[in-house]
């Protein structure tokens, strides 16, 4: 057998240069271990560091080549950890999207149905002294304290989104936080939170903004504030049903304390609308009961007083009609 090449004062310095090279390595893979299990426990939960330390319990050769591959296991657990705090938060930040898309489409409609409803208003039922009559549907979605931060919030959002990059930036993560802790989850809106109505009118002259039904009936009569009331409901109406070829029926009360030329309008125009009027009128003997089509009296049956029975009646006629009547048909005889 040949001798190594060298003497041997020559094999061992190199032993010694190799051992010593050995030591410089391992202790360089020690000090990466240390840094490499700070930065790992570096803001991790109780619970990581609990697993990490029972994996190092478990080290039979506390080396830190064996530690080396505790260390790599942590971090695979780590990165399968950020995945899915990454699906997480996608899936969080897609229904916050659809929720800023839903009240953004709500803010647009609302603006935009203003002016289709005040184009409705200003026909049919045309009431004596109101010069004008709008409506302004005002979305109240911009005085929201989380609307603004939830914009930004959806403009980071889609931006990461459409970026491909696998991680979100500062921007996204910031506005986050301030949307969640905004938008609170047992807050509840509902459709007339959102919006505020307000009815323009011109009524002899003068101007008037009215947005509660204290300012309405401050500002005009009882029976005006009423017809007023029906002038608008007839528009939103007229916006609910749209083209359906249908018949709406509408209950009114008291409408018998207003003028008969004015309840005549409201009949005309419910006419014009497929609306039909019903309403319970005690008195037969009004002017007012000629307009309704249909008149009935819930009546005693007197063969048996416990049931009621439904008669139509006619309406009395005043002296005076009666009178008129009597005179129009002796001209006609």
């Amino acid at each position: 057998m040949g001798e190594a090449p060298g003497d041997t004062e020559e094999r061992i310095e190199r032993a010694r240069q190799a051992l010593a090279e050995h030591a410089r390595t391992l202790e360089a893979l020690r000090r990466g271990c240390e840094k490499l299990e700070a930065d790992l426990i570096k803001g991790a939960s109780s619970d990581f560091q609990e697993t990490l330390e029972a994996e190092r319990a478990r080290l039979e050769d506390p080396s830190p080549r064996r530690l080396l591959a505790v260390l790599a296991g942590m971090l695979t657990l780590l990165e399968g950890q950020q995945q899915q705090l990454l699906q997480e938060g996608r899936n969080l930040s897609d229904d916050l999207d659809k929720f800023f898309t839903v009240f953004r489409d709500l803010n647009r409609r609302i603006n935009a149905q203003s002016r289709r409803l005040s184009d409705e208003v200003a026909d049919d039922l045309k009431l004596e002294g109101i010069g004008r009559a709008e409506v302004k549907i005002q979305s109240t979605i911009d005085e929201l304290g989380f609307w603004e931060p939830l914009k930004r919030f959806a403009q980071h959002y889609r931006e990461w989104r459409d970026s491909g990059q696998p991680l979100p930036g500062d921007d996204y993560l910031d506005t986050l936080s301030d949307v969640v802790e905004l938008l609170r989850s047992d807050q509840q809106y509902s459709f007339e939170s959102l919006l505020r109505l307000e009815l323009h009118l011109n009524e002899g002259g003068t101007d008037l903004v009215i947005k509660n039904d204290r300012q309405l009936l401050e500002s005009s009569s009882h029976g005006m504030a009423y017809l007023i009331l029906c002038k608008f409901l007839l528009a939103f109406t007229r916006l609910l049903r749209g083209q359906a070829e249908v018949a709406i029926h509408w209950p009114i009360d008291e409408i018998g304390t207003l003028a008969y030329h004015n309840v005549e309008k409201l009949f005309d125009a419910c006419n014009n609308n497929r609306i039909h009027i019903v309403g319970a009128f005690p008195n037969p003997e009004s002017d007012v009961l000629l307009l309704f089509r249909n008149r009935y009296l819930i009546d005693r049956d007197e063969a048996d007083p416990g049931k009621r029975r439904l008669k139509r009646i006619e309406p009395r006629l005043s002296r005076l009609a009666q009178r008129l009547q009597a005179r129009a048909e002796e001209v006609a005889s």
